[in-house]
């Protein structure tokens, strides 16, 4: 994404790229233009190029406007934002779960240059927490249906049991006057 010969550019830029993170810098306006965007995001928001994510404005990405201004409002009083959970918005309309992460550099007389920022799609996190769900769901009707089976038998040995004592019982029970009849 850049035609520069600095080598240490094309590193960042490279490093920039294979992240699986989206990396981005807009212009810190309300509407937002982006000046920058690593390869992640414009795959994630499901543009071509550089140049056609940049064509859209940065308030495009936020699925609904109160977010996106909750966002700006956040950003202008603070100066950053930490993981902030938010639906965001593909090329497409589709939408997904994203965090946003973003950090404000002001010029000299404190106002907003730009925003630095890093942006994560939450989808394969959240399909797999709700595959771990399922599984743990899963899980646990199944200890409950053992714990049962168990409790069963353990029911049942304790009625064998009750059924063998009685059973000796009776057996002492006859063998008591049948000893004394022999003895006669």
């Amino acid at each position: 994404q850049t035609n520069s010969t600095d080598p240490l550019k094309e590193t960042l830029v490279e490093l920039f790229d294979n992240l699986r993170i989206g990396i981005f810098r807009n212009n810190g306006d309300f509407d937002g233009s982006i000046i920058y965007a690593n390869q992640e995001m414009i795959n994630m928001f499901g543009f071509d190029s550089l140049n056609s994510l940049q064509s859209d404005h940065f308030k495009n990405i936020f699925y609904n406007s109160e977010d996106q201004w909750e966002f700006y409002k956040m950003i202008q009083k603070r100066g950053e934002c930490q993981q902030i959970i938010i639906p965001l918005r593909k090329k497409d309309g589709s939408h997904f779960l994203g965090s946003i992460t973003a950090k404000v550099k002001y010029d000299t007389d404190k106002k907003i240059q730009w925003i630095d920022g890093i942006i994560e799609d939450l989808s394969d996190f959240i399909k797999a927490k709700n595959e771990l769900l399922q599984i743990n769901t899963s899980l646990e009707e199944k200890v409950n249906a053992r714990t049962k089976e168990l409790e069963n038998l353990a029911e049942s040995r304790k009625r064998l049991s009750l059924v063998g004592q009685m059973v000796a019982g009776i057996v002492h029970d006859i063998k008591n006057p049948m000893a004394s009849i022999k003895s006669l």
